[in-house]
């Protein structure tokens, strides 16, 4: 999608956003459906991806939770071997639908699956991982998501984030394995060191 066609899209949105019209998700802004139709004739998987952008910021905007989580899962259908999207959409879910629990962890322990198998961004899958894991207590996948980052620790890849450590003091040590925990805490005295 070149600049010109963008900025043509987003300036149809304020004026369908006042209008209205019904649906599967209740009454909804005009701009979904238009934005469902430039998705249909999208060439390329880049304008797709931005398209839905678009879309989940209509849908959010509009304060309607089900069409939100209904456009989240079909990006996430779409690109499926994107761990980024693929934690994204696990993340977004464990948010603003919490009873979907399970699925939300499903998925983000499938996008860490992904992201290990194409060899790229698993300290990152890893990392977000283990936040989803604590927003929704889930300790063994926060374990699991511990685990590895450890076995991370010497591996460099040109996709992928460093270590983070901004969620670690959310963690309850009386449910989290201790040894885990401190292996873990101990890559960021190691990287302190390195300074």
């Amino acid at each position: 999608m070149d600049n010109s066609s963008h900025k043509s899209i987003t300036k149809k949105l304020p004026r369908l956003r006042k209008k209205r019209g019904p649906s599967t998700f209740g009454e909804i802004p005009m701009s979904i459906p238009f934005l469902l139709d430039e998705i249909s004739v999208a060439s390329t998987r880049d304008d797709k991806l931005h398209l839905f952008q678009l879309l989940l910021s209509e849908c959010s905007r509009s304060k309607n939770d089900n069409a939100y989580l209904h456009f989240l899962r079909a990006a996430a259908e779409q690109f499926s071997d994107d761990p980024v999207i693929c934690i994204g959409t696990a993340h977004s879910i464990a948010i603003v639908d919490p009873e979907s629990r399970q699925e939300s962890l499903d998925r983000a322990v499938g996008a860490l699956e992904l992201a290990i198998r194409q060899n790229r961004l698993v300290k990152y899958t890893a990392t977000e991982l283990a936040r989803i894991s604590l927003l929704l207590e889930a300790y063994k996948t926060l374990e699991r998501a511990l685990t590895t980052l450890i076995s991370e620790r010497n591996v460099k890849r040109s996709e992928d984030s460093g270590y983070v450590f901004d969620f670690v003091d959310q963690i309850d040590p009386k449910r989290c394995d201790g040894d885990l925990l401190a292996q873990y805490k101990q890559l960021d005295r190691s990287k302190q060191r390195g300074r």
